[in-house]
């Protein structure tokens, strides 16, 4: 394989967890802001 081969191949590994990361921050938000409100019986 060639230098210029590999270097897209890491790009395109990188960009799939960037994509994976930024689904998960999202629906995390998502999921802290719905239970904003909701009093938790947890205790410490």
């Amino acid at each position: 394989m060639s230098q210029t081969d590999i270097v897209k191949e890491t790009i395109a590994y990188l960009k799939f967890w960037l994509g994976v990361m930024v689904v998960s921050d999202i629906s995390l938000v998502g999921w802290v802001l719905s239970n904003a409100g909701v009093k938790s019986d947890f205790k410490i």
